[in-house]
């Protein structure tokens, strides 16, 4: 029961990076308020519909926005989950010091954070699927690990 109502009320969102937008991050950039701003309304009109837990990336760009201004609407609303989607251990590896610290900083005040790692197996396992089987198998695998 509890799977179906968590999936009945789940957005996940994920979005463009921040050098594919079409304004820079910076608060007297009139297209990038203007789109933080209809950001922030959807977010709010999902809520009014009833959804409440929200799945981000954690990616520079719209991901972090919308975790950003989840956290902040959770102030209000103790409701609302923000769970974090890491793709991969070293996700922000690459990334500049300031934008780590943002992520950590989500990173902490989500309700919970999952890694997420896709391991593609077809490799490791062709030589023993064509062994024991009549014709080769792809073979993918998913691994979740939940930090709570």
């Amino acid at each position: 029961m509890y799977l179906e109502v968590v999936y009945m009320c789940t957005v996940a969102f994920t979005g463009y990076r921040p050098e594919k937008m079409p304004f820079i991050e910076n608060k007297k950039d009139e297209m990038y308020v203007h789109f933080r701003e209809q950001e922030l309304k959807v977010i709010n009109r999902l809520i009014e519909r009833g959804y409440t837990h929200f799945i981000s990336g954690v990616a520079m760009g719209f991901d972090t926005w919308v975790a950003e201004d989840v956290l902040e609407l959770q102030k209000k609303n103790k409701e609302l989950h923000l769970e974090c989607a890491i793709p991969c251990p070293d996700q922000d590896k690459k990334w500049e010091s300031a934008d780590q610290k943002r992520r950590r900083k989500i990173l902490k005040k989500a309700n919970e954070s999952t890694l997420l790692v896709l391991l593609i197996l077809t490799r490791i396992f062709s030589k023993f699927f064509s062994t024991f089987c009549v014709k080769p198998i792809d073979f993918s695998y998913m691994f979740c690990y939940n930090d709570n």
